[in-house]
């Protein structure tokens, strides 16, 4: 479920990548997130965008965890084109 939940992303801190810009009081939602926060977060100053439901801008990730017995699990990231599989 964690893999599927809306994301977001605070612009508030550098970019890990140079020049490492910062957008002060900037915020991306995907869209069930922004259609219940974004009034709120505008009202306290955030520059709120939105995102459309499942793009990948927010970034994809990958799980894997194994069970009690040894069996192994993966999943794969509606947001991205991926795929997941174990031997």
């Amino acid at each position: 479920m964690a893999v599927e939940a809306p994301r977001f992303m605070s612009l508030n801190f550098p970019s890990s990548f140079a020049p490492h810009v910062t957008e002060p009081h900037a915020v991306k939602l995907e869209a069930p997130l922004h259609d219940e926060l974004h009034e709120a977060l505008e009202d306290r100053g955030y520059e709120v965008e939105r995102v459309d439901r499942w793009d990948h801008v927010l970034g994809g990730v990958g799980i894997v965890r194994r069970l009690p017995g040894g069996r192994v699990q993966a999943g794969a990231d509606p947001h991205e084109s991926t795929t997941a599989f174990v031997r």
